[in-house]
């Protein structure tokens, strides 16, 4: 049977389409190829292992430099490759005389791609990760108690090669070895003939599907070429052929401590890193992994101090359990510590020593029952870390863009394994699981923008309310956590700066209410932002408050002097989190809201922490602009 790369001929009526997808994975946070590479091929190992199983995953960085080499598994594929370089829209395309440096990922303790190979279509209700794999875009089989689930992880290995192609060798636990591989180009042209962008090495079959080679020959002749590790286990290995080079063995190492230091200390991941400059692999494990680490200052400079926190919570696994909220979006609160942990967590903080919580909320999904869930924090004040490190870890992954409110001094690692929780963060996130975003999860789950600001939150907040419970204590201890002086220092004219008010602190900067009209609204600042809520309980819920915001000045008024340069908006860094409410317009300072709930809550943050923020929120009873 001949073997090779096949793409399929544009018809009359086909959609002339460019894949998008590798656009998930440009973000700042994966930062490059590499990490994009080990943070989504290795958390589809932690989703495939056995359960209760080791994850081992071997990365090997090689060369093949004999063109006849590469003449034998990419016939077929450099004549579609030609065009595209020549027209400028694949920049960095090899050419098939140059030789071939690649990578290797092996997962071991998997069972390999099961499925139907010869499938070429989605079937409802049937699992096939053979088709998904190589054929499906956005289609997967995951779903919650999975790490992953859009579908689109495979994309990095073929964003980090230059030809944008990748091969697949799974063994299977029927016994199958079937090797295949795939590529995503561009919409091109050859002779006159239209050709779609996607290709695949393979067999022809019927109706021209290209189908896995068996060959025990060429499976054999592939697994030595390639360097790859499997032998008869089962699993997966995948090839990628003319490597990105900024894939080096350096920054595999540093995605693989930043991205998986947590799952490796707790036992359930070992990497091994192989390349033709070594005489055996680099081993990468919970005794190994400090080592490593180590023997690289500038990624030990800011990744021991939070490996040291993770091995502490490793061994100390039964953090104290605060108070779930009441009832509605969930907020933190004084009263949610009970006072023995308040007393015990302040004494440990002046100390210097770690210390560790348990908070719990309920996980609402509109369809299903809700659950109460948890997730536990770890965290220590460090002088020395003056922005603050808070990691966020979901069952295993560093989801590396998350960003609390800022925390100068304090070090912090936020795990959420329970299920329930896990789950929902799971739904929030973007495709390259670098961020929660509310828009993913509000039409799934009940009050979904509180509930994330209350795990994103939970470290600010318990410090922020331990040092609120003693001002005394505050004063050493708390002021140069959040940028927010408790006492600045006395002016020209010897007057003194009045503190912000925070969340809690029960001082409503609203304007004044005449008497005997219960207040609708409350406003209380935060750091960089404020929180427009709840007013007093027996006051009717307004249908529309339109908020207008600006900076302090001398003379005259605020908001006549409000500059675009100032803030927008709808526009980062501001940003608008509602719970009980929706965003009906959003124009330069003016917000306007509708409010759909009565114990509504408007989070908006991202305004300058150093300038004094006016705001003046107006009640309107209708759309039509009528005012309360």
């Amino acid at each position: 049977m001949t073997y090779g790369w096949f793409f399929n001929q544009a018809r009359p009526g086909d959609r002339a389409r460019e894949s998008q997808v590798d656009k998930f994975f440009k973000s700042d946070a994966v930062q490059n190829p590499a990490n994009a590479v080990v943070r989504e091929g290795t958390q589809n190992t932690l989703d495939a292992v056995t359960a209760g199983g080791t994850a081992k995953v071997r990365i090997g960085l090689h060369t093949v430099t004999d063109p006849g080499c590469g003449g034998k598994y990419f016939a077929g594929l450099f004549e579609h490759i030609d065009p595209l370089r020549a027209n400028h829209k694949l920049v960095d395309a090899p050419f098939p005389n140059e030789g071939c440096g690649f990578l290797t990922f092996e997962d071991f303790g998997t069972s390999g791609l099961g499925g139907d190979p010869g499938q070429w279509w989605p079937k409802e209700g049937v699992s096939n990760p053979f088709f998904n794999f190589f054929r499906g875009e956005g289609i997967t089989d995951k779903e919650g108690g999975n790490r992953g689930r859009h579908g689109v992880g495979k994309f990095v290995f073929a964003a980090a090669s230059r030809a944008r192609a990748i091969f697949g060798l799974t063994i299977r636990a029927d016994g199958r070895r079937l090797l295949m591989g795939t590529t995503v180009l561009k919409l091109h042209s050859i002779a006159g003939e239209h050709f779609m962008p996607d290709g695949w090495f393979g067999a022809r079959g019927e109706n021209d599907l290209v189908i896995p080679v068996e060959s025990d020959s060429l499976v054999d002749d592939f697994a030595t070429d390639f360097r790859l590790a499997r032998t008869n286990q089962t699993g997966l290995s995948v090839v990628v052929p003319f490597l990105d080079p900024s894939v080096t063995a350096d920054a595999v190492i540093e995605a693989v401590v930043r991205g998986y230091f947590y799952p490796i200390l707790r036992g359930e991941l070992v990497i091994e890193l192989a390349t033709d400059n070594w005489p055996q692999p680099l081993v990468i494990d919970a005794q190994t992994i400090q080592t490593v680490m180590g023997a690289r200052p500038e990624l030990a400079a800011s990744m021991k101090p939070l490996l040291d926190l993770a091995i502490w919570s490793l061994a100390n696994a039964n953090p104290p359990a605060l108070l779930p909220p009441a009832g509605g979006a969930p907020k933190w609160e004084s009263a949610l510590i009970p006072d023995g942990t308040k007393k015990d967590l302040q004494k440990l903080m002046a100390d210097g020593d770690r210390m560790s919580f348990r908070a719990s909320a309920n996980v609402r999904p509109k369809a299903g029952q809700g659950q109460v869930s948890h997730f536990e924090a770890y965290f220590i004040r460090d002088p020395a870390c003056d922005e603050g490190q808070i990691a966020f870890i979901r069952e295993g992954i560093i989801v590396s863009n998350v960003r609390p409110r800022r925390c100068g001094g304090i070090r912090g690692i936020v795990l959420i394994d329970d299920e329930p929780l896990a789950t929902f963060l799971g739904d929030a996130e973007n495709p390259s699981h670098t961020d929660w975003q509310k828009d993913s999860v509000k039409d799934k789950y009940f009050l979904a923008p509180s509930l994330l600001s209350y795990v994103i939150e939970s470290i600010p907040s318990v410090i922020r309310i331990l040092g609120d419970e003693d001002e005394k204590t505050r004063r050493p201890l708390w002021g140069d956590l959040f940028s927010l002086p408790i006492e600045a220092a006395e002016g020209a004219k010897g007057k003194k700066k009045k503190p912000k008010v925070e969340p809690g602190d029960e001082k409503p900067i609203v304007p004044p209410i005449p008497p005997g009209k219960a207040k609708r609204y409350r406003v209380d600042k935060t750091d960089g932002g404020f929180i427009l809520r709840r007013g007093a309980p027996e006051a009717a819920m307004p249908p529309i408050i339109e908020v207008s915001a600006a900076y302090g000045v001398r003379k005259g008024s605020p908001f006549g002097r409000y500059s675009t340069e100032d803030f927008v908006f709808g526009k980062k860094p501001i940003d608008v989190v509602t719970s009980g409410a929706e965003q009906v317009e959003a124009k330069e300072n003016v917000l306007t809201l509708r409010i759909t709930d009565p114990d509504f809550e408007v989070f908006i943050t991202g305004f300058d922490p150093n300038r004094d923020l006016e705001i003046r929120p107006i009640v309107k009873e209708a759309e039509d602009g009528h005012q309360a």
